[in-house]
Parts: C-alpha cells; sequence; structure tokens
C-alpha cells in the first residue's frame, strides 16, 4: 500500500480480502486473496506494475512448499460476467490452473505465476468479486519483523473488553475463554478484528491492549461471515466432495459420539442418506447436536469431505437450522402423594 501510495495513485475501494472455498485441499493456511482497486494516470501503469512484482518477488517466501504467490492485473470499469462466475466458482468448488489462465487470457487479463502457477486462481477470483452485496470488514496489524515466530502478546483481559462493548457488531473475538482474534503460526499478523463496519472494527481495535509494538494496520472489506461460499444443494444426491453446501434433510438416526469426542448425525432425504460430524472443538454447538433425534426436520450448512478408509463421505458442520422437531414423548410412573418418589408396579 505504502509503495502505491508513495506513486500518487487513487485507491477507489478499501482493500478486499477474498476467502476461497474453505475445503480444497491444496489450500493455503488462510485460503485468501486480495484485490487493490486503483485509478491512475495511463503513464503510471507500468511503473505500478514494475512495483508490484518487484514487492511480491522479494517478499514472498518462495522456499516454502506451499507458497505459489499469483499476480493478476486487470483493466477496466466494468467486471465482465465470465470473471464474475469464475470467481463464484473458486469460492464455491475446485477450480483448476488450466481454467485460471483460459479465463485471464478470455477477459484481458494479464497474469504472472511462480512455481506450479496456483496462485493466480485466488487473484483472478478477487478482481472477479466486487462485494456488491453483503460483506463485512477486518481490521488487521501487523507485528515487527523481530516478532515474527515469537508468541503474540496482547491483553486477553482488554480483547474480552472489547468483546462485551463491540459484539454482536464485531464476531469471532472469542469461543468463550480462548482468543480468536490471534493466529498461530509464524505469519507477521498479530490480531485481526471482524466487524460490521470499518468504523466499528477500527473502534474494537482502539480497545485491545497489545504488549509489543505494531508495525502497522490495515482495514479490508472482506467477504468472511457472508457465507458467499455456500450454495445450496437441493438434494443429498448432488453433494460432492470439497463443497461447502446448504442442505436439508432429516435426521435418521441417533447421534453417537466417537473417539476424540466429535458427534456423528446422519440426515436423509428421498435420494439417500449422509454423515454430518460436529467437531469437539465446537462446544455448545456440539451439544446441540446431541439432542437431535430421529424425524427432526434439519438444514445443515458446512463443507463436504471425501470418504476415506476410516469414514464415508461426511459434511463437517459449521451451522444447523431447526425447521421442524419431532414429537419426543416421555412415559413416566406418577408420584407417590406421601413421598413424591416414583411409584412402580405392585
Amino acid at each position: 500500500m505504502e509503495a502505491l501510495l508513495s506513486l500518487n495513485v487513487t485507491f477507489v475501494d478499501y482493500p478486499l480480502l477474498i476467502r476461497l472455498n474453505p475445503n480444497v485441499p491444496f489450500r493455503t493456511r488462510g485460503n485468501a486473496a486480495l484485490c487493490l482497486r486503483i485509478d491512475i494516470d495511463d503513464d503510471l501503469e507500468n511503473k505500478v506494475k514494475q512495483t508490484v512484482l518487484k514487492i511480491i518477488e522479494e517478499g514472498a517466501e518462495l522456499t516454502f512448499k506451499n507458497t505459489n504467490p499469483g499476480i493478476v492485473f486487470y483493466e477496466g470499469k466494468i467486471i465482465p460476467d465470465k470473471l464474475r462466475k469464475f470467481s463464484k466458482k473458486a469460492i464455491r468448488d475446485i477450480v483448476i490452473v488450466d481454467k485460471a489462465i483460459k479465463t485471464a487470457k478470455a477477459v484481458g487479463a494479464e497474469i504472472h505465476t511462480f512455481k506450479n502457477k496456483r496462485g493466480i486462481i485466488g487473484a483472478l477470483a478477487a478482481v472477479g468479486t466486487l462485494l456488491e452485496d453483503d460483506h463485512t470488514y477486518e481490521l488487521i496489524t501487523y507485528r515487527t519483523p523481530e516478532n515474527y515466530g515469537k508468541p503474540r502478546a496482547i491483553d486477553v483481559a482488554s480483547v474480552k473488553k472489547m468483546n462485551l462493548a463491540t459484539s454482536p457488531n464485531t464476531f469471532c473475538n472469542l469461543d468463550d475463554e480462548r482468543i480468536l482474534i490471534t493466529p498461530h503460526g509464524p505469519d507477521p499478523i498479530l490480531y485481526g478484528v471482524r466487524g460490521n463496519s470499518a468504523e466499528i472494527v477500527y473502534k474494537a481495535h482502539r480497545m485491545i491492549t497489545s504488549l509489543e509494538p505494531i508495525e502497522r494496520w490495515l482495514i479490508f472489506r472482506t467477504n468472511q461471515g457472508t457465507d458467499m461460499h455456500l450454495q445450496f444443494l437441493p438434494s443429498i444426491s448432488r453433494v460432492r466432495p470439497y463443497l461447502s453446501v446448504i442442505l436439508n434433510g432429516e435426521v435418521s438416526s441417533k447421534p453417537k459420539t466417537i473417539p476424540g469426542g466429535h458427534v456423528i448425525i446422519q440426515i436423509k432425504d428421498h435420494t439417500g442418506k449422509i454423515d454430518c460430524a460436529a467437531y469437539e472443538p465446537t462446544g455448545k454447538f456440539r451439544e446441540v447436536v446431541k439432542s437431535l433425534i430421529p424425524g427432526d426436520q434439519i438444514r445443515v450448512y458446512g463443507g463436504v469431505r471425501p470418504a476415506s478408509s476410516l469414514h464415508p463421505i461426511t459434511i463437517n458442520l459449521e451451522k444447523l437450522e431447526i425447521l421442524k422437531l419431532a414429537p419426543l414423548i416421555v412415559k413416566f410412573n406418577p408420584k407417590c402423594p406421601e413421598c413424591g418418589k416414583r411409584m412402580t408396579s405392585a
């Protein structure tokens, strides 16, 4: 951002942070792409491109196995439908590199690839995502280089206070007592606050006490928390591995808890059955899943895990909606009017 600002470019939007399909087997850890929309004079075009390419070439950790950056330059005020459709598919489904290259060529986008070229999938998808409807914001703070790889130091009490003051207009701050705003890898991010407006994430940031220096911070407009990655499927028979789906079904068996504390339920419709899993870290949500009974009508949301030698194809639950509960009748013997205990047959 600083390098481009030094060239006197005009930013026409917040930087976009676009989360792609979270179920892709070759995803990066964050599985996200960035898009910067700028307005420039024609004589600056080559300078801008050279600046961006130099920053990526010098800053990318290309020795890391899964670091495969891609850069896309697209010039125009209108995003073609072909590019929008590509972006939608990249957020919801599997896209291969050849498809990205063909789409870029068809819409006149300039691409630059590194290593296995996979990075251009996300880069092109970010260019084609306009976030015209639902969107959120994230303020990300960055560490000073000497702290990369060290434990992150922020005041936990200040995060809890911030959450009380700004939730639900900020979200994903805490899970019970566990802090969610800090990543766990050696990357340069200290913390990120997500919310419904730029103003609220800035307010939240101001309430957090950092115990280490913050080099810089930046607000992104993003598709996080919008369910953009989910698509409604009319039947279980349409489910495929690695999709993110919304699906209606009837609970067909009692929930079962497997080693590790994970809870499995099975749902059915007129085309078949499929397992759904709520994992141990989901806490209270897992308890809700355990309370379901056969006959309950529910709508499930989640990513599709492919079958393996250990388990069938499964929907990893992100959330669920109760559509209709089945009747549950429990019979008890009457209480004794004298002692209050349940009576038994003579």
